[in-house]
């Protein structure tokens, strides 16, 4: 029942009349019937709280709708899918940069958990956020993990977001070897790159402890623009990795020849390993604090002239 679906959201989100409304969207059946059209500029009204210009586009967000309805290119499942993507990746930057696979299911129960390590990353190949991280399999609470696991295997995610490449992934769980820096926790750095160029780079660490987020550009300045109801909840900005310039360059091999692209990393024990390409983050929808970066980012971004 969607009543039930609605209490187990986060009272946070709850207390936002717009992550309400935009909740009811993307559970109601009947949204189904909308187009991907219609359903997209509904969503920009109530997530960015203004109208979706595509006529002429102008902010990152506004690019980012266009490029989700407009170009459709069929190597865009296989980015998205984080099984494929390895093989890809690896083609074009090196094995040395893949996390290991540990293992690869078409459903939870096929999984032999005695033959896990102790410690691995389970995820949905998929979709957005379907993942679970087992630290101990003494405390890794194995009934709850699967249940939700297996929710998110039934989820075409296409439908929440209508990004089209979701629509054409097989659901599959993949298991990864585990990753850590000294001391504990592990950064994502996302690079943001425009037609092959790594323009800026956000840094998210401190994830369930609090979530912190800084924003860079490629000479590691800070800039001071967080998205709405993001919070800086460590005292100072994260120091430039040493890796930096290795960093970008393998972000420019992935990116060249698209419109936009995120490439996200992680650097462990000094060691670079690839996480994921983005094609729209946060489905478009970030709600800048300061519009600037948002048309900044605008400018970055040239749309193909006819689509794909």
């Amino acid at each position: 029942m969607l009543s039930d679906k609605i209490k187990k959201y986060s009272k946070k989100a709850l207390s936002n009349p717009r992550e309400v409304l935009s909740f009811l969207l993307r559970t109601c059946p009947l949204s189904r019937l909308l187009s991907d059209e219609h359903y997209t500029a509904l969503m920009y009204r109530i997530k960015m709280g203004t109208a979706l210009n595509l006529r002429d586009p102008k902010l990152f967000t506004e690019k980012l709708q266009w490029l989700k309805l407009n170009d459709h290119r069929k190597e865009y499942s296989m980015m998205a899918d984080k099984y494929k993507v390895k093989a890809y990746v690896a083609r074009l930057i090196g094995q040395e940069y893949i996390i290991p696979t540990i293992g690869v299911w078409d459903s939870f129960e096929e999984i032999d958990f005695d033959t896990l390590p102790n410690r691995f990353v389970l995820k949905c190949t998929h979709d957005s956020g379907g993942y679970s991280i087992c630290k101990d399999k003494a405390r890794w609470d194995k009934k709850e993990e699967g249940r939700r696991l297996k929710k998110r295997l039934k989820r075409n995610y296409y439908y929440s977001c209508r990004e089209r490449h979701y629509k054409y992934i097989k659901p599959r769980l993949i298991a990864e070897e585990y990753l850590e820096e000294k001391g504990g926790g592990i950064k994502d750095y996302k690079v943001f790159c425009f037609d092959g160029i790594p323009r800026a780079i956000a840094v998210y660490s401190d994830r369930g402890i609090g979530f912190t987020r800084y924003f860079f550009d490629t000479d590691w300045k800070l800039l001071e623009v967080y998205s709405k109801y993001e919070k800086k909840v460590s005292k100072k900005p994260p120091q430039k990795p040493g890796k930096l310039d290795e960093l970008l360059e393998l972000s420019k091999k992935l990116s060249k020849g698209y419109p936009h692209l995120r490439v996200d990393f992680y650097i462990v024990d000094d060691r670079i390993y690839f996480g994921e390409i983005t094609l729209y983050t946060t489905s478009g929808y970030t709600q800048f604090d300061d519009v600037t970066l948002n048309a900044k980012m605008g400018e970055w971004l040239k749309l193909p002239k006819n689509g794909r």
